[in-house]
């Protein structure tokens, strides 16, 4: 077994605890190390404390915004390079134009879910996130 320094982390934030020891397991047994968080704040303390090589989000959480919180994460010097998957039941194309009414010209999420996540779809996109080397794309910024 690789040990948890050289495994990639992937920090949860999510409201539902169901839902965090679901992905949190899943990832587990795809080798990666977790992290979670019940809310945005601790979310964002764990990713500047862990900093961790990518975030799966939550995009509708109880009285939380996870839009709000990832725009946060695209303008912390500290935390803009973590690539995030963002999970939600709502259809990426009304995220998509959500998001450019509400946060303007900050780019979207590197990866989109639909939730319930189907568990193949989200090893898949953390996987690919991971496993390239990160860099934003300046077509993606507009």
């Amino acid at each position: 077994m690789t040990s948890d320094a050289h495994r990639k982390t992937v920090l949860i934030v999510d409201d539902d605890r169901d839902i965090r020891l679901f992905v949190s397991g899943l990832m587990k047994s795809s080798g990666y190390r977790t992290l979670s968080a019940q809310d945005c704040q601790h979310g964002l303390d764990k990713a500047r404390t862990e900093q961790p090589d990518c975030i799966i989000l939550n995009c509708i959480m109880g009285d939380e915004d996870g839009m709000s919180f990832y725009k946060i994460l695209r303008t912390q010097i500290d935390l803009k390079h973590i690539p995030v998957v963002m999970v939600s039941p709502v259809s990426r194309e009304v995220i998509g134009q959500h998001w450019v009414l509400r946060h303007g010209s900050v780019a979207g999420p590197e990866a989109y879910v639909q939730s319930p996540p189907e568990a193949g779809s989200l090893v898949h996109a953390v996987g690919e996130l991971i496993g390239q080397q990160h860099t934003r794309h300046p077509e993606k910024e507009k």
